[in-house]
């Protein structure tokens, strides 16, 4: 299962959950409060910021690129803590892309 560590006024965000939505994705939400982060979420993003997409307990952030009109989506912008995780995450969002 995926999760998404949300914040429900960020337009990123939005994007991701659309996405998401559009290809029929379901997802845990952990909503999270801008005005008084966790400490853990930077555990997930050294920045703290949202959205960050987790699956098998590798945390994908900055995911800024992902956007697209309905049926598309384009990706860049990806990061994660190690180079094999940042990998995995293009070729999930890329497959999702193409119909995956």
């Amino acid at each position: 299962m995926i999760t998404l560590y949300d914040a429900a006024r960020c337009p990123y965000c939005a994007r991701v959950r659309i996405v998401l939505a559009e290809k029929g994705i379901e997802v845990d939400v952990v909503e999270i409060d801008l005005r008084d982060r966790p400490d853990w979420i930077y555990e997930k993003n050294p920045s703290g910021r949202v959205p960050i997409v987790e699956e098998d307990g590798r945390p994908l952030w900055r995911l800024t690129g992902v956007t697209g009109a309905p049926g598309q989506l384009a990706v860049c912008n990806v990061y994660s803590q190690n180079e094999a995780d940042r990998d995995w995450a293009v070729r999930t969002w890329q497959s999702l892309r193409h119909g995956g």
